[in-house]
């Protein structure tokens, strides 16, 4: 029995750290999680493409998370991958995009290539974002 409790206060221990990481970010970053093959084309074609503009992202507050089913990349163990793919991605498709809000909210989710302006004008329509973009504004002017 004690083995048992233990074993079961481990896994909700590592769960709630592991997706502590994505809610650490609540209020402060926008997120896009990408689940992909890690070298598939339409993987790679996503990334070249949200790189292409880093001050856009800067700006909007982006964090970017790549979510691999498999691989050698040591910042998430499979239990964790495992995890976040249960939560955000419970249909397992091989190819998919969320854009999660500040407030923590899926906002979109695509499973093939978001375009970076599309994620750029999607988040500059919020209220949020153009509270932000107000405030910015009076401050250099």
């Amino acid at each position: 029995m004690r083995l048992f409790l233990f074993a079961l206060f481990t896994f909700i221990l590592s769960t709630t750290t592991m997706l502590a990481q994505f809610e650490d970010h609540q209020w402060k970053h926008r997120l896009i999680l990408i689940f992909a093959d890690e070298n598939g084309p339409t993987y790679l074609q996503q990334m070249d493409n949200l790189r292409a503009d880093s001050a856009g992202l800067k700006d909007r507050d982006i964090r970017i998370y790549s979510i691999f089913s498999q691989s050698s990349r040591p910042e998430l163990s499979p239990s964790d991958r495992t995890l976040i793919r249960r939560k955000y991605n419970p249909d397992q498709l091989p190819f998919l995009v969320l854009l999660i809000g500040k407030d923590g909210g899926i906002k979109a989710r695509k499973t093939d290539g978001y375009p970076r302006q599309e994620i750029f004008d999607l988040i500059d329509s919020m209220p949020m974002r153009q509270a932000e973009m107000r405030r910015k504004k009076k401050g250099d002017g």
